[in-house]
């Protein structure tokens, strides 16, 4: 059971490329999510080549983008075809 524990410790910060597979989100798109300089993405770098990205970090950074019901757009829409 300790490794278990262990690698799911040792897990929770990933290269890009695993990172990739973890979020299913494109290279490019995390290259500028961590660009960004309003909301970057939280990460450490180690030299040039290195990226590493916490788990948690990104869970609690991409709550931000969170959208709860309908959007303003979705609203406007449903406004406009209900007066058709």
């Amino acid at each position: 059971m300790p490794e278990q524990t262990s690698r799911q410790h040792a897990s929770r910060y990933l290269t890009l490329p695993q990172f990739k597979q973890y979020c299913g989100l494109g290279k490019r798109f995390l290259r500028e999510a961590i660009k960004d300089s309003a909301h970057p993405l939280p990460h450490f770098r180690l030299n040039k080549k290195t990226i590493l990205i916490s788990t948690d970090d990104f869970d609690n950074w991409l709550q931000r983008y969170r959208v709860d019901g309908n959007s303003d757009l979705d609203r406007i829409v449903d406004g406009v075809l209900r007066g058709l």
